[in-house]
């Protein structure tokens, strides 16, 4: 079986290639996806040859945040395997927004859901100008605060009451205006753009950046104490159980509108 997350390369240089591998279902997650990506985290960071972290989704798409048909038989479970679920969902993302060397998000397509949580936990991010972005939680009666310490870092406040209230889409210029992307490039100039930022941070000291990134999450406030990050985790978990997310995701495969969605 094909690994969902897996660490495609490793250049001379140090440069680490991380890639979401499920095209099909435009790189959704769920258990195992998570567990892979975990897994990638903390053997590159164990890899002293490793200088940069690039983080591309294979296929048309960036990521499509959590895989809804496993929200759908997740919400069928008790409190304690919805609470495992969130506590690795949270671990995956806090484990990248900590991860010592620089990150540097790839985006194409879209990228929705947690896939703001995954772009919001690296350092650079660099998206085509056709990309299309979503804190869409709550469209589906979910909420997306266990990933609201990073998007608060990256676009603030003020945004993120905008975007994770409506779940409206927004294109990758509004994306740059707020401060999830850093810099946006014709489709197909990716790759380009991607190795003008490498060749930036290759001029770094490794060291220097491992203390810079400590201390810019302390004072950006991204590093949640263990009393905040557990209540973050339990209204995570407790949420996805409760009739208005049932039937949210039952919309979605029904494709019919939730009782609360009025026009």
């Amino acid at each position: 079986m094909e690994s969902s997350v897996c660490i495609n390369d490793i250049s001379r240089k140090g440069i680490a290639t991380v890639e979401l591998n499920r095209p099909d279902l435009n790189n959704a997650y769920d258990e195992h996806f998570l567990k892979e990506f975990v897994d990638c985290l903390m053997k590159l960071k164990m890899d002293s040859s490793v200088r940069v972290l690039l983080l591309k989704g294979r296929g048309k798409n960036f990521q499509a945040g959590a895989d809804l048909a496993w929200l759908s038989r997740l919400n069928r479970q008790d409190m304690a395997a919805n609470h495992a679920a969130s506590s690795l969902t949270a671990e995956t993302f806090w484990t990248l927004d900590a991860f010592p060397k620089p990150t540097i998000a790839v985006v194409q397509g879209i990228c929705m859901g947690g896939g703001t949580g995954i772009v919001s936990s690296c350092d650079i991010v660099l998206a085509e100008r056709s990309s299309i972005f979503a804190i869409s939680e709550v469209l589906w009666g979910l909420v997306a605060n266990i990933i609201f310490p990073q998007l608060v870092s990256r676009i603030g406040v003020s945004n993120l009451r905008r975007y994770a209230l409506t779940g409206e889409q927004f294109d990758a210029a509004e994306a740059q205006r707020i401060g999830l992307v850093t810099e946006t490039c014709e489709d197909g100039q990716l790759a380009a753009l991607t190795e003008y930022f490498v060749s930036k941070l290759l001029r770094s000291a490794p060291n220097a950046i491992e203390i810079s990134k400590v201390g810019l999450r302390r004072v950006s406030k991204t590093c949640a104490n263990d009393c905040e990050f557990e209540q973050l985790i339990a209204e995570h978990a407790a949420k996805r159980i409760d009739d208005e997310a049932i039937e949210g995701i039952n919309s979605f495969f029904s494709k019919k509108k939730p009782e609360w969605f009025l026009e």
